[in-house]
């Protein structure tokens, strides 16, 4: 499922059908090192995924901030036998996100946190971000 119709599609949707294939795609080490979906632990609605990282994980963000969104973001450290690879999950409010909305939706974080770690343990968590705080 994917979330509030075409206007919270960022790009590659036509790649998965659900958030929960995306987010298997990025714990599973897939084409994919990135995901965002919506506050929905049962459905993890689909809002946008994709290669490019955490610029691209960021324009996404942009694009939507009028909601609030989790994700995960795979990290790949080193190469050959020292090559390890870390999960980040990360919570984004967008800046037009109303007060009372705010803290309804907050109070799901826990859930959320709990879905995604059926795809993968995170090594690190971010909460309460703006799209422009994402960066490495």
């Amino acid at each position: 499922k994917q979330l509030g119709g075409p206007r919270y599609h960022c790009r590659g949707l036509d790649s998965f059908k659900s958030g929960r294939d995306a987010l298997r795609s990025v714990a599973d080490g897939g084409v994919w090192n990135w995901v965002l979906v919506g506050p929905d632990a049962e459905e993890l609605p689909l809002v946008g995924g994709g290669s490019g990282f955490v610029d691209e994980m960021r324009d996404c963000a942009k694009e939507h901030e009028d909601i609030v969104m989790f994700g995960l973001l795979r990290l790949v450290f080193g190469v050959g036998r020292l090559k390890r690879t870390k999960y980040a999950f990360v919570h984004l409010i967008g800046p037009q996100v109303s007060a009372v909305k705010r803290g309804r939706i907050n109070a799901v974080r826990p859930s959320m946190e709990a879905a995604f770690k059926e795809f993968a343990n995170s090594t690190v968590a971010f909460y309460d971000l703006g799209a422009d705080d994402l960066s490495l």
